[in-house]
């Protein structure tokens, strides 16, 4: 299927050209981008091929081109300005990641029956865990180091399951929960995922990411259908290669996610209480006849790096150093 057309209309080139390079760098957007400052080019192009999105500059005349597309909405400099009646208000002079979640979640407003769809040179996603039933134990820089190991080839997703993660914010000016409300999301059972999951995915370094559950109790309630439609989902109606699950909790739905990883990595237990705890998740796994997860599962033994700084940077630094050597070699 062909994409759509993103038409931005400003008399500010250096701004706009800019912005048109990140989206085209950008390949899974779902929109072509094309620059006008006339409105009258701007006229002449929209007869000839459908706007479903026109960015105007505040400076600009939307009235005048409203008619020109599907959906108007207004680029402005100020992040506190009054409510348009007639257009959404996007900001103009954040990141142009932010800028591209904020039109896609305007664009969806009042969508949510609508059938979208766009695929580009879709490939095979792989599934791959990190758990411990321990909890700790250094997964979380071992998933994220190897999330953007793995993304310097392929197109990598990484997700934090975790019922108490950290560091994340600082990564973001955001603070939205993206996972819960991506599973809120599809609990309502709507349409158009991959649009959806594009306003809530962020960037890091050549890794796409989503902000953790906002509360652990969110964790709690995601369910087994909960995952099989996930799966289903980034597996139909995304162009990720490698997903990757950062998980810190066990339940029906979790177990279920775990039946879908083509991999599963655990860090090996060194004192005997954990060693108990391990022994008995595996007992747990036998009991409900999922031997299929036991054979999936690769312990490993996470090297310690003193090096490492505390805070965001342990996230920073987590494919490089001892760890990093650690995650090359490994794969």
């Amino acid at each position: 299927m062909k994409k759509g057309i993103l038409a931005i209309y400003d008399k500010d080139t250096e701004y706009t050209n800019n912005l048109m390079k990140y989206f085209s760098h950008r390949k899974e957007f779902v929109f072509d981008v094309r620059v006008f400052t006339k409105s009258e080019v701007l006229e002449g192009f929209s007869k000839k091929k459908k706007v479903a999105i026109l960015l105007v500059g505040e400076d600009m005349d939307a009235d005048k081109v409203s008619e020109l597309a599907g959906q108007v909405m207004i680029l402005c400099s100020g992040r506190l300005v009054q409510e348009h009646e007639k257009y959404s208000m996007i900001y103009k002079y954040q990141s142009a990641e932010e800028i591209m979640r904020d039109v896609l979640s305007c664009y969806m407003e009042g969508k949510e029956n609508e059938r979208y769809t766009y695929m580009s040179n879709k490939r095979e996603c792989k599934f791959i865990g990190v758990f411990s039933p321990c909890g700790g134990k250094g997964t979380t820089t071992f998933a994220f180091g190897m999330g953007q190991i793995l993304a310097e080839k392929q197109k990598v997703l990484y997700i934090n399951m975790e019922l108490f993660p950290g560091n994340y914010q600082e990564l973001s000016n955001e603070t939205n929960s993206g996972f819960s409300e991506l599973i809120y999301y599809i609990k309502q059972k709507k349409s158009n995922f991959y649009i959806k999951l594009s306003t809530l995915v962020h960037h890091f370094h050549n890794m796409d990411y989503i902000m953790p559950p906002g509360h652990y109790n969110d964790l709690c309630q995601v369910e087994q259908e909960d995952v099989i439609t996930l799966i289903k989902e980034l597996k139909e109606n995304s162009d990720y290669e490698i997903v990757i699950f950062d998980i810190g909790f066990i339940n029906e739905g979790v177990v279920a996610l775990l039946e879908h990883c083509s991999q599963i990595y655990m860090p090996k237990s060194q004192h005997e209480i954990e060693k108990g705890k391990e022994e008995r998740f595996f007992s747990f796994l036998k009991e409900e006849e999922k031997e299929n997860i036991i054979n999936k599962i690769k312990t490993i033994e996470i090297p310690f790096d003193e090096n490492l700084d505390k805070g965001v940077d342990i996230l920073e630094q987590s494919c490089t150093g001892i760890i990093g050597a650690f995650i090359h070699k490994l794969l």
